[in-house]
């Protein structure tokens, strides 16, 4: 498995890039994914905001409680990361265990 989380820069710069050509909530997560892990919060949380509401999936809805729990929005990330789970609570193989953290810490 590869290491995740690594080369976060070249990330944001390859969804910016696919954002020029190509639209959509699947392309807004990993735009605002990948501002999230670069530390880019103000920038991150609009797009995180609204990829989930149009494809309530359980990735969207963690990346978004993700982003809304690091920007302060400790309630309404916690309800979001709890809707992934509550679609599959092992939705991914690193990102599940992740997300159960981020709301037992809550």
């Amino acid at each position: 498995m590869r290491p995740k989380n690594r080369d976060v820069d070249e990330a944001v710069k390859l969804a910016e890039a696919e954002l020029k050509v190509r639209g959509g909530p699947y392309t807004d997560d990993a735009h605002a994914w990948a501002l999230y892990r670069a530390g880019k919060l103000p920038e991150a949380r609009r797009p995180a905001t609204g990829a989930p509401a149009r494809d309530p999936g359980r990735d969207l809805l963690y990346h978004a409680g993700a982003i809304r729990l690091a920007a302060g929005e400790a309630e309404a990330g916690v309800k979001t990361i709890q809707r992934a789970l509550e679609q599959n609570p092992k939705f991914d193989l690193t990102g599940a265990a992740e997300a159960a953290k981020l709301v037992a810490g809550r």
